[in-house]
């Protein structure tokens, strides 16, 4: 099956004949399985292909065309590679999806950028076809050692962007490419996660951002409209500095576009907080507050615990950049022996930072989850009363464990 076409026998109709490799899917088995096994893929895909042609509610309207790059690319593309004698029309080759379109769908890695901007600047140009082989490795459509559940493959393709502008144009339109006429569906699936993770990380150019938008709002596919308003947000409130984090690849990995962070606090407690792509601590901050009912967020901050270190975060920093960024640091300090890659698990907690306006019983809230926790134990080793003082704290601290 590692072919475009195949020759096969149709056992619903006994019809014989050649059919193209992604319109099947592949059931490994040693004999043919029971009939009922067979009819549960069989209702699969009558029920994918119901949701495939059933009008989405927000995605617009359902008769107008899914938008293409196929005029942008007549003033923005390279010129296609231009046959030869030796690729004349075949009868193998006509049955192949052309390669020479390129706006379309490809199972082939490309040899230059697909913006003719880029084809001067080699260093960048062969940056982008890097990223083109990780995309065709992440989709499935070209084999890798490397596994999805990581993010090397999205570092490979996020990276390059984030530090040159100038490539952030190309790896949209790639993107694209590989969503516009992709008639396998694992394959599509997958290039939606990517979009839905580009446009959470930074914005195309004014020139191309017209039709990035009608691409997303002409597709039916749940996650074109999720990510047309992360493109809006990017847009807003500013680009990130690093690639995704493992749990924003490990979440849409799972089909899931909302992401619940645990937050812990100084009395044991702890809750789940929705964080997305361009949540800033700042904002997390305001919403941890809102939450618990607290005056104002005013001298709180997060504090992310990684190994064992606990490091604030600075209120304008991109939550998932700051988490990264410090994860990074830590695999890089902290080498695994056995060459592997390290695994670190982290927390977050929530805590007074600032205590210079702090007025006890002014915020009955912030006095029982952090005020009295935070302080107890400074109280305890005597840095606010007489030597004497201390110890009877202590004793009605035991005596309040025990009620």
């Amino acid at each position: 099956m590692s072919a475009n076409w195949c020759v096969g026998r149709c056992e619903r109709t006994g019809e014989k004949g050649d059919f193209p490799a992604e319109t099947v899917y592949v059931l490994p088995a040693v004999t043919k399985p029971p009939g009922d096994i067979l009819a549960l893929f069989t209702a699969e895909g009558a029920e994918h292909g119901r949701k495939l042609f059933t009008p989405q509610v927000n995605g617009g309207d359902s008769q107008e065309k899914p938008y293409t790059l196929e005029e942008y690319s007549l003033d923005h593309f390279r010129p296609p590679p231009k046959r030869t004698v030796s690729r004349a029309i075949t009868l193998t080759s006509a049955r192949r999806p052309s390669n020479d379109v390129l706006w379309k769908y490809s199972r082939e890695p490309i040899k230059q950028p697909l913006l003719k901007k880029l084809l001067h600047k080699d260093e960048l140009a062969q940056e982008a076809v890097y990223a083109f082989n990780a995309i065709l490795k992440y989709m499935g459509d070209l084999p890798s050692r490397r596994t999805r559940q990581g993010n090397d493959l999205t570092d490979q393709i996020f990276d390059g962007p984030l530090k040159h502008e100038i490539l952030r144009d190309e790896i949209y339109c790639q993107v694209m490419k590989q969503l516009t006429d992709n008639r396998n569906r694992l394959s599509e699936e997958r290039g939606w996660e990517l979009m839905w993770l580009a446009t959470g990380l930074f914005a195309c150019s004014q020139n191309l951002v017209k039709e990035l938008s009608q691409f997303l709002r002409t597709r039916r596919h749940p996650i074109a409209q999720d990510s047309l308003h992360r493109l809006q947000k990017t847009i807003k409130h500013g680009q990130r500095k690093y690639p995704p984090h493992q749990v924003e690849v490990e979440a849409i990995h799972h089909k899931t576009t909302q992401i619940f962070h645990k937050v812990y606090f100084p009395d044991d407690t702890d809750e789940a907080f929705e964080v997305d792509s361009s949540t800033r601590a700042k904002d997390f901050c305001s919403s941890i507050a809102h939450r618990l009912n607290l005056k104002s967020s005013e001298g709180f901050s997060l504090f992310v615990k990684i190994a064992d270190k606990v490091i604030s975060v600075p209120e304008g920093d991109f939550f998932f950049d700051f988490v990264r960024h410090l994860t990074d640091w830590i695999k890089k300090a902290r080498p695994s022996r056995d060459g592997t890659t390290p695994h670190f698990t982290y927390q977050v907690f929530f805590m007074k930072k600032l205590w210079t306006n702090t007025v006890p019983g002014k915020d009955r809230n912030a006095d029982i989850i952090f005020h009295f926790h935070q302080e107890l134990p400074k109280l305890l080793r005597g840095e606010y009363c007489q030597h004497d003082t201390p110890l009877a704290q202590s004793c009605i601290q035991y005596n309040i464990g025990w009620i």
